[in-house]
């Protein structure tokens, strides 16, 4: 299991007193880890003649990554006798379908937004933009006004992914980001060059403000608390580093950009997996059973305050929460964000190039460079 704090072991502790209370007979061993351990020790075990019965695990390429190299069990049997085809959306279904096989089980995730101090929003009398020029408004408003419309804590690099991703989905669909994620299109196309046009837009005019560049997303929250700065992209874990912040914190959608382009969220996802050399394949399935049952999602995903993916799985009433939710479900479909989606040695190599990009802001620079990465770990031309 990937431990990253009190509440993520507080969730599996839940999952083990359950399960062992519906089978006695049963003793669940948790083996908690760190992230960047974990993510070691999962190949470690999926390749060893014995590893842990049931896996924790990410939507969409990673775990299809896996399912490639023959280490994960397919599921079709419970997904049918569970009826989860009609439990899941389609973008949640997704992630978790290879070549018609169902892999693995969603059981948590969480929305991305643009979230800002309502306080600040409410002095200068601005209402959340749908749209991009309705965005360039507010921070033109807020820019006179002396504030910071948006800023960005990159020292970790990875927070400036979902400014890519987001633009490119909007910009240019679901179906083109995942295809140029997974190396299948050149970056040196009109369509990414207009993702880093409208990149540059934001920053030239002091909308996406870089000061903080170089510190982490987590210790620049103050700026927003004190009202120096007013909105940052981030995911919905940002609530939980909110402090004094969270009773003016709320959020809205990235805003559209090419209204011919349906709305695709960013919604990382987690599962749970049997690898294929699992001792115990009945109980791993049980497991599993529970694991989409939509009492435990609600549990599950109430302590450690994520949304749960099943239908009918209660919502916390969290207003964020819940506005998460609405969101994920109107969606057109979901991504799960650059580093999941795409091959780790791409990603290494991309995420400094976009972290320069921000201050040298030359286009033909950064698609070159892109384009040279992909073609080094794809080779594909």
């Amino acid at each position: 299991m990937l431990n990253v704090g009190a509440e993520q072991g507080k969730a599996y502790r839940y999952l083990a007193r359950e399960f062992e209370q519906r089978y006695p007979s049963v003793k669940v061993r948790i083996l908690p880890e760190s992230d960047a351990n974990y993510k070691v020790k999962l190949m470690r075990w999926l390749t060893a003649t014995e590893g842990p019965d049931v896996m924790y695990w990410q939507g969409g390429e990673r775990l299809f990554n896996l399912v490639r190299k023959d280490l994960i069990l397919p599921i079709n049997d419970l997904w049918q006798q569970q009826q989860w085809e009609t439990s899941f959306s389609q973008g949640i279904k997704n992630l978790v379908k290879f070549n018609n096989q169902y892999y693995a089980i969603p059981v948590s995730y969480y929305h991305w937004g643009i979230y800002y101090n309502e306080a600040v929003f409410k002095k200068y009398r601005l209402s959340p933009p749908n749209n991009w020029q309705g965005l360039l408004k507010v921070c033109d408003t807020l820019s006179k006004a002396g504030k910071q419309p948006i800023i960005i804590g990159n020292k970790g690099l990875w927070p400036a992914m979902g400014w890519f991703d987001y633009f490119n989905l909007r910009i240019n669909g679901i179906d083109f980001h995942n295809r140029l994620l997974q190396g299948k299109e050149s970056f040196l196309q009109p369509q990414v060059k207009s993702v880093f046009t409208y990149w540059k837009q934001l920053l030239d005019q002091q909308c996406l403000v870089t000061d903080y560049i170089n510190q982490e997303w987590f210790d620049i929250l103050p700026e927003i608390t004190r009202e120096k700065a007013a909105m940052i992209l981030i995911g919905h874990f940002v609530v939980a580093r909110a402090g004094a912040l969270k009773s003016h914190l709320n959020f809205f959608r990235f805003p559209t950009i090419n209204t011919n382009i349906p709305v695709y969220e960013e919604a990382p996802t987690d599962l749970y997996f049997i690898p294929h050399n699992t001792k115990n394949l009945l109980y791993a399935k049980r497991f599993l059973e529970m694991l989409g049952s939509p009492d435990i999602q609600h549990q599950y995903n109430r302590i450690i305050k994520n949304i749960p993916p099943h239908y009918s799985a209660p919502v916390e009433p969290l207003s964020l929460i819940q506005q998460g939710k609405n969101m994920l479900d109107s969606a057109a479909g979901i991504t799960q964000y650059f580093d999941r989606d795409s091959q780790k040695e791409f990603v290494e190599l991309v995420l400094p190039s976009i972290n320069n990009f921000l201050e040298h802001r030359d286009i033909n620079q950064i698609i070159s460079e892109l384009e040279k990465y992909r073609i080094k770990i794809f080779k594909q031309k």
